[in-house]
């Protein structure tokens, strides 16, 4: 990741990272008026959405959990706004803090897809998430 660099060397700061995400999900939040004519007719004025999807594997088959999850999760928490919509990628083997924030983030009200990855479920206390 990029970013990562650029805060290990000093060039950018982790907490100006955060606002640019920030003003990312108040970007999102926009009126975007690219709707075709015909669409128009039937839903004028309807907001096109936008979804971001966190968790989850690499290609390689790792645990694709980063800085920049829980960097989205925040802003999602903090700007209250409707877009991004925000799903999840969970497995078995998802990093107990990537779970706890989720969780976190969905006590405060905010709505997400939770997807299972990998398997058909993650089984917990007998129940599948």
């Amino acid at each position: 990741m990029g970013h990562l660099k650029d805060v290990q060397n000093g060039t950018l700061q982790p907490d100006f990272a955060q606002e640019l995400v920030d003003a990312l999900w108040l970007k999102y939040s926009e009126w975007v008026w690219t709707i075709s004519a015909n669409t128009a007719d039937y839903f004028a004025g309807y907001n096109q959405f936008q979804n971001l999807t966190v968790g989850g594997k690499t290609r390689s088959g790792q645990d694709g959990t980063n800085t920049v999850t829980f960097m989205a999760m925040k802003a999602t928490e903090e700007c209250k706004t409707y877009q991004p919509g925000l799903s999840v990628r969970l497995q078995a083997d998802c990093p107990r803090e990537f779970m706890d924030a989720v969780t976190h983030l969905v006590s405060t009200g905010t709505a997400f897809r939770v997807g299972a990855a990998g398997r058909a479920g993650i089984r917990d206390k007998g129940h599948f998430l």
